[in-house]
């Protein structure tokens, strides 16, 4: 794994669960980053699936509602990339 591709992971990861403008911004890098990079989208889509495995349980693993369902789309988009 190259250094972006590292870097852009962890931006992404920061992102997950904060309630704030930066949410929106990790949700774009990842789909951007999910276009180009396999290995990025493989564990963007990864992380995502567990953090939304914590949603079902009631945590609030992704932010606030709004931003959860955010989440929720940008990991449908992402698994449509591989299909």
């Amino acid at each position: 794994m190259v250094d972006s591709e590292m870097m852009v992971i962890c931006a992404i990861r920061y992102t997950m669960g904060r309630r704030s403008y930066i949410v929106g911004e990790g949700q774009r890098w990842a789909l951007e980053w999910g276009k180009i990079s396999p290995r990025v989208r493989t564990i963007i889509i990864r992380d995502l699936q567990s953090d939304i495995e914590r949603c079902d349980m009631g945590f609030e693993a992704l932010g606030d509602k709004h931003d959860e369902e955010g989440w929720r789309e940008v990991l449908k988009e992402l698994q449509s990339y591989d299909q």
